[in-house]
């Protein structure tokens, strides 16, 4: 091989290493910190509100007659 060929594959090598890292990164889930005010909805803090859903958001369903 020559060192031309060494060197792209190198190249190559090296951006394929930094790619995989980058979706490795933004794929994995995030751990929290342990504090308390980065607590995930599986704590069981319920400061936010949002593990549960409030009631307005559930909407009965309206059956309609086919015209």
């Amino acid at each position: 091989m020559s060192a031309n060929v060494v060197i792209q594959w190198l190249i190559v090598a090296c951006l394929l290493a930094w790619s995989l890292w980058r979706v490795l990164t933004l794929f994995t889930p995030h751990r929290p910190n342990g504090s308390s005010s980065n607590a995930g909805c599986g704590s069981g803090c319920n400061t936010c509100g949002a593990c549960t859903p409030t009631e307005s958001a559930e909407q009965p369903v309206q059956w309609r007659k086919p015209s």
